[in-house]
């Protein structure tokens, strides 16, 4: 009996650190999409307002889960990421339309692509 809860306790710890994390990690990319996606059309149409809330909202959604995000993915993909965000805050404030939908689109290309590599599958198991 003993046995057996100790196998069922290391099964649900084992599909916990896996599924868990990219479930989080997935919920995560898709505010951050979300955001980012949100202060592009506010830019494209020069409200430079609405904008800054968004990326203000991604910062501290960033801020609140960077430490969680260093223990499960390489440390260059999420400084890169935050230096995506805070570029494009800075580019908010000097309104420079251009430069601030470009580095909106790095922001999306990266919280995509860290969704991406952070899933759940048997293989990835193996």
């Amino acid at each position: 009996m003993a046995k057996k809860l100790a196998n069922t306790i290391s099964i649900l710890l084992l599909l916990g650190l896996f599924i868990f994390p990219a479930m989080s990690l997935s919920r995560f990319c898709d505010d951050l999409v979300s955001h980012a996606e949100e202060a592009v059309s506010a830019v494209r149409q020069e409200d430079w307002q609405r904008g800054l809330e968004h990326l203000h909202s991604m910062n501290l959604v960033f801020d609140k889960k960077k430490d969680i995000l260093h223990l499960f993915l390489h440390h260059e993909l999420v400084e890169g990421l935050e230096a995506a965000i805070r570029g494009g805050l800075q580019l908010m404030y000097v309104e420079d339309s251009g430069q601030a939908v470009m580095e909106l689109e790095t922001i999306i290309t990266r919280a995509k692509y860290l969704k991406s590599i952070e899933v759940f599958s048997v293989p990835s198991l193996l």
